[in-house]
């Protein structure tokens, strides 16, 4: 999870950069497509960050890695 938090974190920046320039320079609908785009990234990182950071936690503490039945094995 840790190495997949950088690529996480570096993509949805990158987004948000252009958003916010976007915001600065665009015209009305432009901008209004900016904040939509910031906002939904924003959500979209702590989701992808927390949720499946809980829900990964919770997979691996209910041992289902204890069975090769989940994994498509006999």
């Amino acid at each position: 999870f840790s190495r997949a938090l950088a690529t996480i974190t570096d993509a949805n920046v990158s987004v948000i950069i252009t958003a916010g320039i976007l915001t600065i320079l665009g015209s009305g609908p432009v901008k209004g497509f900016a904040i939509s785009l910031g906002v939904g990234v924003v959500v979209s990182m702590f989701t992808a960050i927390t949720v499946s950071h809980f829900l990964l936690r919770l997979l691996i503490d209910c041992n289902f890695t204890n069975h090769p039945f989940w994994f498509g094995a006999n």
